[in-house]
């Protein structure tokens, strides 16, 4: 069933709407009522409702007030006013925020109820869109390859897409004009089209929602290759990281970046420090930053945190293409900070008795706050050691480090609502701590051979 909240400051006419709408028939059911806009504000912050009646005069914050905030969030409920105001004004301004319906009070329970209805109406069909795109991303990576050609044709979507990926810094930006789109990760969205999509028009889109960056690919993509072209534009969208200021960005040459890195490898394996800081500090030159791409700089980020070069510590793998624009401001600034560590490598260890008590109250924290983006330095200046202390001593008790623990916890939660909840695969990416959707779709798929929507159709 689907939850409505009522927000209005009159009992009476909260009692009449509760007992006078048929809600069992609309597959509804009133989870909340409340007396005032903050109240109706905080209660939709953090339930899932789909539906909330809003009386417009309310103490505190007003119902129009309460449809502005409303607005600005991600998932937002269908919104209902219900009002002893019939002028226009009201009913301009309600408009604005998308309001689904507005009432007259007292409410006439049918006027209601087929306000009701189209909400119902309308909630049903965005979630059949969201099983639909959920179903297109599942075929996609299950190599699928005759399934994935007759969803295509049953809902008129074409195998042979203009791909476009988004990523804006404020909030996730929905194109016109695609067949097809989908929320990839935090504030990053793919866009398939059948025809070229307008550059004039991206551009504007980029520079209206700075910042911003707008991933292409030079032409259309081919089913044999659609999955490996949405994952180099998603990388084309981060190429902001390395080269900002351009907005739209599309393939480039990376083979002297592939270089780079493999010369960083070579240094490593034969204890080659000096040669390996002089590589580094030649990536610093602004031609530099036009031979690697995103998915190049968090290789090499990787490679050297988790060498013998390195003071280790879990917190400085980088797991998405989010978190170098956590971690760092520019590539020239995780240049500078791989060069510092490499500079200075401490070493460091504590008794065997202390490292055991340690490594409890680690796991114990691992284990209540997994759904949390966990600042490993955080978690070791928590426990009074050093990152590389925390690293080692959690791999020799372990025999694992503390990033694989922590996804092998996240899948098991993962496991655990596919099962046993009906929400969507990427609120339960979410929920359990991945912020990138196509990285979670990945992480499950390696651990458990199956992608989570596969997962789940095997299980239940």
């Amino acid at each position: 069933m689907y939850s409505v909240l009522i927000a209005d400051d009159e009992p009476y006419s909260v009692e009449s709407i509760k007992n006078n709408i048929d809600w069992q028939s609309l597959d509804l059911e009133v989870a909340c009522s409340v007396s005032n806009g903050a109240d109706a504000l905080a209660y939709i912050e953090n339930h899932d409702v789909d539906i909330v009646l809003l009386d417009v005069n309310m103490p505190g914050m007003s119902g129009l007030e309460v449809c502005q905030h409303i607005a600005a969030l991600e998932r937002s409920p269908q919104i209902i006013i219900i009002s002893g105001y019939a002028e226009f004004s009201y009913v301009q301004k309600a408009l604005q925020f998308n309001v689904l319906g507005y009432c007259l009070k007292p409410v006439n329970n049918s006027e209601l109820t087929l306000c009701l209805q189209k909400a119902v109406r309308r909630i049903t069909s965005a979630k059949t869109l969201q099983d639909g795109q959920e179903q297109f991303l599942d075929l996609l990576y299950s190599e699928d390859t005759e399934g994935f050609k007759e969803f295509c044709r049953k809902n008129n979507m074409t195998a042979n897409p203009y791909i476009v990926v988004i990523k804006s810094y404020a909030r996730s930006l929905i194109l016109d004009g695609a067949f097809f789109t989908h929320v990839l990760g935090h504030n990053l969205t793919l866009h398939l089209f059948s025809h070229a999509p307008s550059l004039d028009s991206l551009r504007r889109t980029a520079v209206t929602n700075a910042p911003c960056s707008v991933g292409i690919m030079d032409g259309v993509s081919t089913l044999s290759t659609l999955t490996e072209d949405i994952e180099q534009c998603t990388a084309n969208a981060y190429q902001s990281f390395l080269q900002p200021g351009r907005y739209i960005y599309s393939s480039h040459d990376v083979t002297s970046g592939r270089r780079t890195v493999e010369f960083a490898r070579y240094a490593i394996k034969n204890n080659a420090k000096n040669e390996l800081l002089s590589c580094l500090n030649g990536l610093k030159e602004p031609e530099a930053l036009g031979q690697f791409d995103i998915r190049l700089a968090v290789k090499l980020a990787n490679l050297i945190t988790t060498s013998r070069f390195w003071n280790a510590s879990d917190d400085d793998y980088i797991y998405s293409f989010d978190d170098l624009y956590t971690k760092f401001d520019s590539f020239t600034d995780m240049i500078d900070y791989l060069i510092a560590g490499i500079s200075t490598v401490l070493e460091a260890d504590t008794s065997a008795h202390g490292n055991n008590l340690l490594f409890i109250r680690i796991i114990s924290k691992l284990n209540d706050c997994y759904n949390q983006n966990l600042n490993f330095t955080s978690l070791a200046e928590e426990f009074s050691v050093s990152p590389s202390q925390l690293s080692k001593i959690f791999k020799r008790e372990s025999g694992k480090t503390m990033k694989q623990y922590l996804t092998d916890v996240r899948i098991s939660k993962a496991k655990e609502f596919l099962l046993n909840t009906n929400s969507s695969i990427l609120d339960i990416g979410m929920s359990i701590g991945f912020t990138d959707y196509y990285y979670f779709l990945r992480v499950f798929k390696k651990e458990t051979g199956l992608t989570p929507s596969e997962f789940r159709s095997r299980n239940v």
